[in-house]
């Protein structure tokens, strides 16, 4: 549920868990797809690996995979990310090149800014 980016309380109430709980399980997983990527690497098996690797991305983030590159920015989660997909910027590089108006927008968007 969370690398399909339903909300972390959402899947807390789903489970009978609390947010702490899911968001230390989730960390757990995204750390042992790290290491069994390293484990596959280190085998030769780089199919394994790339697949691997990018899973333990969106374990970490919680976003789904046309995301990843977007979550790499530091200030951006998966629902500014997601919004910035939504407005056509898909990678960091179309963000960099973006009018700053569209950058804004998209963010204001995503979630708004309270005085």
């Amino acid at each position: 549920d969370l690398v399909s980016e339903v909300p972390l309380g959402t899947v807390a109430s789903k489970y009978n868990c609390n947010r702490g709980q899911l968001q230390s399980l989730q960390q757990s997983a995204s750390t042992y797809a790290g290491m069994v990527t390293v484990f596959c690497r280190r085998l030769g098996w780089h199919n394994m690996e790339l697949l691997l690797s990018q899973y333990q991305t969106r374990l970490s983030f919680g976003v789904q995979r046309e995301l990843i590159d977007l979550v790499r920015v530091s200030l951006l989660n998966a629902t500014r990310a997601r919004a910035l997909y939504a407005q056509g910027l898909c990678t960091v590089a179309e963000v960099a090149r973006a009018p700053f108006a569209d950058v804004e927008k998209a963010l204001r968007n995503a979630v708004p800014f309270k005085r």
